[in-house]
């Protein structure tokens, strides 16, 4: 092990970080049930909204602003779906062989 190496092992036993909870299995499943907490408050206050909504006179504007409680909570992940899927396609197709740079390392 180098010498940077076992300084940074030194400071991170010393030093425990405020975040480490979050890396156990109980804080995990915390964040899971707090993340899926917001999502269903969110989707629950659209949902109210959506239903209690000002209504616009026909020809004045956007008469329904969405067309299902949730579109856009849906749209979200689609969207963000398409965005990995495509970043591993790409990751790939630009995939660098190990041997690019040679034996050497790129180091000349």
């Amino acid at each position: 092990m180098s010498e940077p190496e076992t300084i940074a092992k030194n400071v991170a036993e010393d030093y425990p970080s405020k975040l480490d909870w979050v890396y156990t299995a109980q804080g995990k499943r915390r964040l899971w049930w707090f993340l899926g907490g917001v999502c269903a408050l969110t989707l629950a206050i659209e949902l109210v909204y959506w239903i209690f909504r000002p209504t616009a006179e026909p020809g004045h504007g956007n008469e329904a602003a969405t067309s299902f409680p949730g579109e856009f909570a849906l749209l979200g992940f689609v969207s963000c779906t398409i965005m990995i899927v495509v970043a591993k396609l790409l990751g790939y197709v630009l995939k660098v062989s190990p041997d690019f740079y040679g034996k050497g390392g790129g180091n000349g």
